[in-house]
């Protein structure tokens, strides 16, 4: 008796078909609704209550989606969560969360997470192959949170946006965190605005994060670098060619004749930064004047702010040479264009 042919082997899919299996399945509505009922379940099974701001955004978005509302591939859909949340509460948040293949953002706002929550974060981040941005607004973080997130930042290379604002980080933890950020090469937006960031956290931000990172927008509005702080961060923009824009209003270091001339000189060596704020630092009249000539020869610059209380011929000089480095810009940009279509 001959023996059994063996069965043919189905047909692998090739070219366009085998790319289209790949692709996941894209449906929203449906996504969303599986985030929804996996924290459902995880909330009763831990005794706990959902966080209502969280469910009833999310159930809203599902209802956008099934009425055509949204247009877009996939949802750019933001988790943000404005009402205290306490660690188990936060925990059962981000297990259901593991699954939801679309998170992009994750936002905090006074939620009081503390610390413990920020250890919480820190190892999902650790997991989570998505997360863009995370936004921790006023949450009681302080300098252990601060190391958590350091240590973590090491490893990830997928957040892009960091934002830290009104949390007591201080010196010592912005030093943790730098630590972590100069071997970050997604972190490209970073905001420390009201951190308590004093003169030695300038150094560790000079050192750290200006000199080392990839940080390409930094925002320290509101800390109290003072003199010293701005000059070690001045004195660093020198080494450094990725900052595009950097916010250093209401820091209190506008009377100090060394510190202007510090940043004068970071201004005229730097060929990276197009956007620089200094309101609110009371800038004595030498050094706007400081300031100003030292704006006439770099064309990159396109946004300077100053305190408006300014001399009126200085603050109108300073707008005037901000239009020219724009209109220069665009310029400069449509000749690009012009001789790129006339190569094709």
């Amino acid at each position: 008796m001959p023996p059994k042919a063996k069965p043919k082997a189905a047909a692998k899919p090739s070219g366009k078909k085998a790319a289209a299996a790949a692709v996941p399945e894209i449906d929203p509505s449906k996504d969303l609704k599986r985030f929804l009922e996996s924290y459902n379940k995880l909330a009763t099974k831990y005794n706990l209550e959902t966080c209502q701001c969280v469910v009833k955004r999310v159930k809203a978005e599902i209802t956008a989606w099934n009425e055509g509302e949204r247009e877009i591939e996939h949802p750019i859909f933001p988790i943000i969560v404005n009402e205290p949340l306490d660690f188990a509460g936060l925990r059962c948040l981000l297990e259901a969360l593991q699954d939801y293949r679309w998170l992009c953002q994750l936002s905090f706002w006074r939620s009081k997470i503390g610390d413990d929550g920020l250890m919480l974060i820190s190892e999902f981040l650790q997991r989570d192959p998505h997360l863009r941005t995370l936004e921790l607004l006023n949450n009681g973080i302080g300098v252990r949170g601060c190391g958590f997130l350091g240590r973590v930042l090491t490893q990830n290379d997928v957040l892009t946006n960091l934002i830290l604002d009104f949390n007591e980080i201080g010196d010592e933890g912005v030093a943790l965190l730098g630590e972590g950020l100069k071997w970050s090469s997604s972190v490209t937006h970073l905001s420390m605005q009201y951190c308590g960031i004093g003169p030695a956290g300038g150094d560790s931000i000079a050192k750290y994060i200006i000199r080392s990172s990839s940080v390409k927008e930094l925002l320290l509005k509101g800390n109290t670098l003072g003199p010293v702080g701005v000059i070690a961060i001045a004195q660093a923009l020198s080494k450094n060619m990725v900052l595009t824009k950097l916010d250093l209003c209401d820091n209190g270091f506008g009377i100090d004749l060394e510190a202007i001339e510090a940043v004068r000189d970071a201004i005229e060596s730097n060929d990276s930064l197009t956007s620089i704020d200094l309101n609110l630092n009371s800038i004595i009249p030498t050094g706007l004047e400081i300031l100003s000539e030292a704006l006439k020869s770099r064309p990159n610059i396109l946004e300077f702010h100053v305190y408006e209380r300014a001399g009126d011929s200085v603050f109108k000089g300073i707008m005037e040479q901000m239009a020219a480095n724009l209109k220069a810009t665009k310029k400069k940009k449509g000749g690009s264009k012009r001789k790129k279509e006339e190569k094709k």
